[in-house]
């Protein structure tokens, strides 16, 4: 569940530099690169726990989550559909 997530996660634009804050970045290059739109991709980055996501946004991680799974548990080929 934590590998889809991060990989919804990058779909949507976030990096793990987004799940922490400013202030918690390692060095003054990381918070130069970062100091542009840093909060606001926070803010998204978090939005799953807030449950702020649009009906749409719903709709299409849960087909990206189909497409996963079918790509990590295929299906035999004479398996109904």
């Amino acid at each position: 569940a934590r590998a889809l997530q991060h990989e919804m996660d990058h779909d949507r634009g976030i990096l793990i530099l987004d799940h922490i804050g400013f202030e918690d970045m390692e060095n003054d290059d990381m918070r130069a690169l970062e100091e542009k739109g840093h909060n606001q991709r926070m803010e998204l980055a978090y939005s799953r726990y807030l449950n702020t996501r649009s009906s749409r946004e719903v709709e299409s991680d849960s087909k990206r989550i189909n497409i996963l799974q079918d790509i990590v548990f295929p299906r035999p080929a004479n398996a109904a559909d």
